[in-house]
C-alpha cells in the first residue's frame, strides 16, 4: 500500500488521507480524512462555532487526524488567535484521542512548547518538513514524526530525510502534482532500500500512529 498522510488532493487509494479545512459537515462516509482549523484561515468571531463544527467532525470514525493545524509566522492571521485555536485543538486530539497533523512555518519553538504545554498524548506529525536535519532530530527525539513530500527534490531535504530514521518518517502529496509512487521511488531511492522495505515500515508507523486504520 502507498500511504499517502496528507493531501489536498481527491483519494484515489485506499491509504489516503485527505486533509479538510472546512465544510466538515459534508465529510463523506468513504475514505479517511483529518480535520483541521488551519492558521491561514481562522476567524476572530464565533470561535466557539468553529471548534465545534471540529468536534462534529472528529466524532467520525473515518477522521482519523486533528489537523492540519498549527503556526504560521508568515501568514497575516493574529498569532496570539493562532495560539488559541492552536491549543483547542491540543486538547481536541487528546480528548478524541486522533493524531495530530502540523502546520509550522517559522514556529517550531512555539509549537513544541504549546505541545509539551498542553501535555499532548497523542502522536503527532510534522507535515511537509523543509527544514535543517538540527530541528529533523529535535522533533523526532520527542517521540514525534516528520512527513516528507515534494521537498524531497531538493538536495538539502534529500540529506536529511536519507538520514533520519524509518520508524519516525511518512510520505505525502499536500497540494503537488506529484504522484504518491513517485515520491515512494524517491524516498526509497534515498534510503538505500526497494520501495516494498520502504512501504512496511511506512505502513508500521501508520499502525503505530493510527491504530487497525492502516493495520
Amino acid at each position: 500500500m502507498f500511504i499517502d498522510i496528507h493531501t489536498h488532493h481527491t483519494a484515489s487509494q485506499a491509504g489516503t488521507i485527505v486533509n479538510l479545512l472546512r465544510d466538515f459537515d459534508s465529510i463523506p462516509a468513504q475514505g479517511f480524512y483529518s480535520a483541521g482549523l488551519h492558521p491561514w484561515y481562522l476567524e476572530k468571531d464565533n470561535e466557539a462555532l468553529h471548534v465545534n463544527e471540529l468536534k462534529t467532525a472528529l466524532h467520525k470514525p473515518n477522521v482519523v487526524a486533528v489537523g492540519e493545524c498549527g503556526l504560521d509566522k508568515l501568514c497575516d492571521t493574529d498569532y496570539h488567535l493562532q495560539e488559541y485555536y492552536f491549543s483547542r485543538q491540543i486538547e481536541l486530539a487528546n480528548e478524541y484521542g486522533k493524531p495530530m497533523i502540523i502546520h509550522c512555518v517559522r514556529s517550531f519553538d512555539e509549537v513544541l512548547h504549546l505541545l509539551k504545554k498542553k501535555n499532548i498524548t497523542v502522536p503527532v506529525i510534522f507535515h511537509g518538513f523543509n527544514k535543517s536535519h538540527e530541528l529533523a532530530l529535535r522533533i523526532i527525539k520527542q517521540g514525534y514524526y516528520l512527513s516528507f513530500g515534494k521537498h524531497l527534490q531538493q538536495s538539502s531535504v534529500a540529506t536529511v530525510f536519507a538520514s533520519i530514521p524509518l520508524n519516525h518518517l511518512f510520505l505525502e502529496t499536500d497540494a503537488s502534482d506529484l504522484h504518491i509512487e513517485e515520491l515512494y521511488l524517491t524516498a526509497s531511492a534515498l534510503k538505500g532500500i526497494n520501495i516494498n522495505e520502504l512501504q512496511e515500515n511506512i505502513s508500521v508507523n501508520a499502525s503505530v500512529v493510527f491504530g487497525s486504520t492502516f493495520g
